[in-house]
């Protein structure tokens, strides 16, 4: 069908939840302002689709567009042929993973060979190509079958000859489409078979967190997660292995404890129910993007409600809000073993209330350390909250007096 704008639009795979696709000619291309992950402002640049009709191909989060473009502006270079659109070029593995290759995949299924079009910035804190990208953003493009023989990186505002553009299968906060997933669940299973093959993995798996900064952490995780290797958990460090592997680990695991964060990013490209029974712990209020990421990929997904996100003391930048990343939750000790308990996800039946909380006093103490070391604004009004929620009798009902939490600050060093 001929659209305004020089747009051809076919739908294809009949299925609920189609993925639109559309060829794009004489397709204005902007390069990226940085940072490209700019919230709440959106991404500024990428394929310039304004047309009505082209809409469902446009960057988005939570199911809506969230880019923007910049108007009369000058086009400096022209590439003459195909290309498919594979996104924004970003180092960064969870936003690279959740919102920058969820277009590859269907170029792969549309087969005509195309190379591969990704967008970067003018600025050098972004990569001018895959070759001085993130070693991990290399590694998830190996997986994907993408190298620089089959690719093109732009910096420049761009004129392309014809630009085929697929709509994300996925997007950050929204759901994946069910034919996106069932046509990951084909390549990724094929793939990891040719990668991995039969080597066998830990059949229960608690995925970590505890190594890394405790600016955006889970307090205490390190007793927890003790806890769980005690009753027969691997306790997995995800940054520590190549990302075939990581997918690996989690498509043969018949029980998995993800602690919110980018590493539940790393099975965005598994499909549809590839994964067994999946936990997730949340630390923040963003906990339904991961919520959305794990659940369908999954043949049994809980999500275990055992913490409180007690607050952050960082703010955006660009408007002052709150960085929930930044912030830190805590977990509630007699919610956590019953959880897990009548679950059946682990028996807990050594975790101690009062050890937990001086492991989560310790934590504090260095999330304290860390804040200030951080160059984002201190938000001094955010960190009296988090003050008053730990403060304030917040685990009343759970067995755990403020009493106890004054015990553990004395000896939680």
């Amino acid at each position: 069908m001929r659209l305004s704008g020089r747009t051809i639009t076919v739908w294809r795979w009949k299925m609920a939840e189609q993925v639109a696709y559309a060829c794009v000619e004489e397709a204005k291309v902007q390069a990226f302002l940085y940072p490209i992950v700019d919230a709440p402002i959106g991404f500024r640049g990428g394929p310039v689709l304004t047309d009505p009709a082209q809409q469902r191909l446009r960057h988005h989060r939570n199911s809506a567009p969230y880019d923007h473009f910049q108007a009369d502006t000058a086009y400096d270079d022209r590439l003459s042929g195909d290309y498919y659109y594979a996104g924004p070029l970003y180092d960064h593995f969870g936003h690279f993973l959740s919102e920058m290759v969820h277009r590859i995949v269907s170029a792969h299924h549309h087969g005509a060979g195309y190379p591969l079009l990704f967008i970067s910035t003018r600025e050098t804190p972004t990569p001018a190509d895959i070759e001085t990208a993130a070693s991990y953003i290399q590694d998830i493009l190996h997986f994907l079958g993408i190298d620089a023989g089959n690719s093109v990186v732009i910096r420049r505002n761009t004129i392309v000859e014809r630009l085929h553009v697929f709509e994300q299968g996925a997007c950050w906060g929204g759901h994946p489409k069910a034919s996106y997933l069932d046509r990951l669940a084909a390549f990724s299973g094929d793939r990891l078979d040719q990668i991995c093959g039969a080597v066998e993995r830990p059949k229960k798996i608690y995925v970590s967190r505890s190594a890394l900064p405790k600016l955006g952490s889970i307090l205490g995780e390190e007793y927890f997660e003790r806890i769980l290797h005690e009753e027969g958990f691997t306790v997995f460090r995800p940054e520590n292995h190549p990302f075939a592997v990581q997918m690996d680990h989690y498509r043969k695991a018949d029980t998995i404890v993800f602690a919110e964060g980018s590493a539940a990013h790393g099975t965005e490209l598994l499909g549809s129910r590839m994964m067994g029974t999946v936990v997730l712990v949340p630390r923040s209020p963003q906990a339904y993007v991961f919520e959305r990421v794990l659940q369908p990929r999954s043949r049994r997904f809980i999500r275990a409600n055992v913490t409180r996100y007690l607050g952050t003391v960082k703010e955006n930048p660009s408007d002052g809000s709150p960085l929930f990343h930044r912030g830190v939750s805590i977990m509630r000790p007699q919610i956590t073993v019953q959880t897990f308990r009548e679950n059946g996800i682990s028996p807990m039946r050594r975790f101690s209330s009062t050890a937990y909380l001086k492991a989560a006093v310790a934590d504090l103490r260095r999330y304290w350390d860390e804040a200030k070391r951080i160059p984002e604004p201190f938000n001094r009004r955010y960190a009296a909250s988090l003050a008053r929620n730990l403060a304030f009798g917040w685990m009343e009902g759970d067995g755990v007096s403020r009493k106890a939490l004054r015990e553990g600050e004395k000896t939680g060093c």
